[in-house]
C-alpha cells in the first residue's frame, strides 16, 4: 500500500535501491504518485510499468496471503502475460521485499516517453554487481517490449564476466533488438519501438558502468 511518492522520497530506498526510488519518482504525474501504490502496480502489471521493471532487476520477492496461507513469488515469476500475474482471485499482495545489494553494486534506469506524465514506450533497468573491474552478476529488465515486463536473462549472461565496455553494451543492445516484440500503435511502429528499446538499454548499462568507475 506504499505510494510511489513515499517510495521515491524514502532515504532508505534511495540509499539501498536507487533504481526503485527513481522508477517510483518517474510514474505519471504528482497526483498519480501520491495515490498509486507499489502493490497496485504489481497487480495491474502494465507492460510498460515503471516500478515492475525496477523490481525485476532488483530480484524482489512478492508476499501473498489468502485462504491457503501465505506464500512468496519471485518477481521473475510474477508476470505471466498481458495484465496477468501469479495471483489467485482470492489472494492479496501483502508485501514486497528487496534484498540488500552487495557493496559496490551499481544501477542504471532509463525510460522513454514522448510527454511527461504518459506511459513510457520503453523502460530499461540494470543492476550490476562487480568483482574488481568485471561484472560478476547482472540483472537486466525491460518494459514495453512484450506483453509484460521482462527480465532478460540472455543479456545478463552476455554481460557477466565482462568489463561492460562499449562493445559489451552494444552486444547487449543487439540482443534486446532480437528479443523485443513491441506492438505497433499510434506512438510508433514495432520496428521503431525496437530501436528505442535497444537504445535505452544502452543508456541504462552505460549509467551502471559509469557509476562503477566512481
Amino acid at each position: 500500500m506504499t505510494t510511489y511518492a513515499n517510495v521515491a522520497a524514502s532515504e532508505q530506498v534511495r540509499a539501498s535501491a536507487p533504481a526503485l526510488a527513481e522508477s517510483a519518482g518517474s510514474v505519471g504525474s504528482l497526483h498519480i504518485r501520491n495515490l498509486g501504490t507499489v502493490g497496485g502496480s504489481l497487480c495491474h502489471a502494465d507492460p510498460a510499468g515503471d516500478v515492475p521493471v525496477a523490481l525485476l532487476a532488483l530480484d524482489a520477492m512478492i508476499s501473498i496471503d489468502g485462504p491457503r496461507g501465505p506464500r512468496s513469488v519471485a518477481a521473475a515469476d510474477w508476470f505471466l502475460g498481458l495484465f496477468e500475474v501469479a495471483l489467485e482471485p482470492d489472494e492479496l499482495v501483502t508485501g514486497v521485499f528487496v534484498p540488500t545489494a552487495a557493496p559496490g553494486t551499481t544501477y542504471g534506469y532509463r525510460r522513454f516517453s514522448y510527454r511527461d506524465g504518459e506511459f513510457p514506450m520503453a523502460i530499461a533497468g540494470a543492476v550490476l554487481g562487480w568483482r574488481g573491474d568485471k561484472c560478476a552478476r547482472a540483472r537486466v529488465s525491460m518494459g514495453g517490449i512484450a506483453g509484460h515486463p521482462r527480465r532478460l536473462e540472455e543479456v545478463e549472461t552476455q554481460l557477466e564476466g565482462t568489463a561492460v565496455e562499449t562493445e559489451d553494451i552494444e552486444q547487449a543492445a543487439a540482443i534486446v533488438a532480437e528479443l523485443a516484440e513491441p506492438n505497433a500503435d499510434v506512438r510508433g511502429s514495432s520496428e521503431w519501438k525496437t530501436k528505442v528499446a535497444a537504445e535505452y538499454m544502452r543508456r541504462a548499462l552505460f549509467t551502471a558502468k559509469e557509476a562503477a568507475k566512481g
